[in-house]
């Protein structure tokens, strides 16, 4: 499979989530260009755009290489949270956060990995997720980093 089928089902997996937050079932725009956040027109969100990061791999002698790709998910929401005061930015995005996770649940029971139904070898969130939590006005964002075990 090259790299091109593998960044965009990866893509498509996430892009297609479903989710409960503040009224949003989809993203209402998603792209793997990233986009600044004052970029989005206000009928783009919540929003989410995917970009690839890093590719390392791990050659062992007698061994077929082992790639692992980087991404990261750019998550945006809108909140209202400065016309109104009661709600807390978290709690439109903590749904969007838990679409990704479940998406990034256990797939493959023998091995006790994520497979993304097949199409890698194990799917993870590398590192910390980070959030603005509602210090930049009407805007709660997160960054998610993924990594992707490519199959040999």
């Amino acid at each position: 499979m090259t790299r091109e089928t593998l960044y965009a089902a990866i893509f498509a997996k996430f892009a297609s989530l479903t989710f409960s937050s503040g009224g949003a079932t989809t993203f209402a725009s998603n792209s793997r260009r990233l986009q600044h956040f004052e970029q989005v027109e206000p009928e783009g969100f919540p929003a989410l755009f995917m970009v690839q990061t890093t590719e390392s791999v791990v050659q062992q002698r007698g061994l077929p290489p082992k790639w692992t790709l980087g991404m990261l998910l750019y998550v945006y929401v809108k909140t209202n949270a400065q016309q109104d005061t009661t709600v807390v930015p978290s709690q439109l995005l903590n749904p969007i956060l838990d679409a990704i996770d479940a998406a990034l649940a256990v797939d493959d029971f023998k091995a006790g990995t994520c497979t993304l139904g097949g199409l890698v070898s194990h799917a993870w969130i590398s590192g910390p997720v980070e959030t603005s939590e509602g210090n930049l006005g009407d805007l709660e964002i997160a960054v998610v980093p993924l990594e992707i075990l490519v199959p040999s």
